[in-house]
């Protein structure tokens, strides 16, 4: 995902001097280390050739927003209860809670007489 001031610096293909060009996608853990070192590896769309760029500050920045984000996207139930715990008796409630509500309709279907959706009458 490329940020605002990522999209308004002009760069061109050392190959083919094409202003065609796009962020590569990011492979292995080396392409994380050239981002740390405040490169970036771009793609020509036109020679299909990919070269690396010097970030500005402003870019720098917000690659590391946009990855912060990234890393709470993922978390899930772990950012909402930290301590593994609580969150394993909040699952133990939700379950009763949902068993509980499956009986209670269950019963609902059921009537004492025989009749209803699954009796015999």
């Amino acid at each position: 995902m490329t940020g605002p001031s990522e999209t308004t610096e002009t760069k061109r293909c050392p190959s083919c001097g094409s202003e065609d060009v796009r962020p590569s996608r990011r492979k292995n853990i080396l392409q994380y280390l050239y981002e740390l070192r405040g490169q970036r590896k771009y793609r020509c769309r036109k020679c299909r050739r990919s070269f690396l760029v010097a970030l500005s500050p402003q870019v720098k920045q917000t690659l590391r927003q946009e990855e912060l984000v990234r890393k709470k996207r993922r978390r899930g139930w772990k950012a909402f209860i930290q301590a593994a715990p609580e969150r394993r008796a909040l699952e133990v409630l939700l379950f009763i809670g949902l068993l509980l509500v499956f009986f209670y309709t269950l019963n609902k279907l059921i009537r004492p007489d025989g009749s209803g959706i699954f009796g015999t009458n």
